[in-house]
């Protein structure tokens, strides 16, 4: 199963082309020659440091016209070739500071927003993170985007230290627990999927899951396939089996809601091409996640979607019920016995 790839909204794809094209050039100033005599420094004290931030950071954001022309005006001063390792470090550090310091303001421009979130992005460094993590709560759903898919790209520093760790996963989990835009929580998904770390991040995909659960319950919304990336972290080879007995039972109970509401979403008949899509590839990756952690003894919903799919949709809630049981027959599937204990139905 191929995993969902370049998905992105006409809010953040159009946009993009659009400046792209349309990056108008603006000539130094007199922060420019400032940064000047800064930048070949090896040792970048405290005045230094103010001196970029209010200096040069903060009149970019006063300055800031087009998103191209602020994004080239930061390239171009992290990519200078004249830079001494210590201006790149305190660059990246004074730059988070100050996007921290704007994504805590309630009257930040989204432009503004989406800009900044675009710089830190770029420079790729574990010093940008208090910054990243500070867009999570932006406004603006594009700067959300970008700091998510920032964080996913230092997943590895992150997990390096305990206190990183466990400051991105808690400000990850709070993001996700309010994100309404599914494109924006597949990157938190996604950035929650750090490689070795399943014990640190599983309360953090249950809570999210609990809260999408809840809201699909009450509003009976559509299948809009953001757990997708999530799911893809849970099939990775190796997380299933690193998880204790009681975390694979909490995993199981939420994804044999997951997997009734999907299988039943599935029969409605004016489901459009991208919806079916998206359900299609929830059930697959339910199901497999299910099979690692419970064994085939339940149904066969990708057999059924392999046999027919839409064509074969009363089959696929068929082998659904067997996995939760049928909530009208009241007959037992495999998940409402011990040590699984599902409801019958999976309400």
């Amino acid at each position: 199963m191929l995993k969902s790839a370049g998905r992105c909204l006409v809010w953040f794809c159009l946009p993009v082309a659009m400046v792209a094209c349309a990056a108008s050039a603006q000539e130094p100033g007199p922060e420019d020659e400032m940064i000047d005599q800064i930048r070949k420094l090896e040792q970048i004290g405290a005045t230094d440091q103010e001196r970029i931030r209010r200096g040069w950071v903060d009149k970019q954001v006063e300055k800031y016209t087009d998103f191209a022309a602020f994004r080239k005006r930061f390239r171009d001063q992290y990519t200078n070739a004249g830079n001494s390792p210590q201006f790149m470090s305190q660059f990246a550090a004074q730059t988070a500071t100050v996007v921290a310091t704007n994504f805590g303001k309630s009257d930040l421009r989204p432009e503004v927003a989406w800009g900044l979130a675009q710089v830190l992005l770029d420079m790729n460094r574990a010093e940008t993170r208090p910054g990243l993590i500070a867009c999570l709560k932006s406004s603006d759903a594009r700067a959300r985007y970008l700091c998510a898919k920032g964080l996913i790209g230092q997943k590895t520093s992150i997990a390096a230290a305990a206190t990183s760790l466990q400051e991105a996963v808690q400000a990850l989990r709070e993001a996700g627990l309010v994100e309404s835009d599914p494109v924006v929580l597949e990157r938190i998904y996604e950035a929650l999927a750090i490689p070795g770390q399943a014990a640190a991040v599983f309360d953090a995909y249950l809570a999210v899951f609990d809260k999408r659960l809840e809201t699909r319950r009450r509003d009976a919304i559509s299948e809009d396939g953001a757990e997708i990336d999530a799911l893809e972290f849970f099939r990775t080879p190796g997380v299933a089996g690193s998880l204790t007995a009681d975390q694979k039972t909490q995993l199981v109970s939420r994804l044999a809601v997951f997997l009734r509401m999907d299988a039943e979403r599935y029969q409605e008949p004016s489901l459009r091409f991208n919806e079916i899509d998206k359900v299609e590839r929830m059930l697959d990756s339910e199901e497999e996640v299910l099979v690692l952690l419970v064994g085939s003894s339940g149904g066969d919903v990708r057999g059924a979607l392999s046999a027919g799919a839409r064509q074969n949709k009363g089959a696929v809630l068929e082998q659904a019920y067997r996995w939760v049981g049928h909530p009208d027959q009241n007959t037992r599937g495999a998940l409402n016995d011990a040590p699984w204990n599902v409801s019958v139905g999976a309400p």
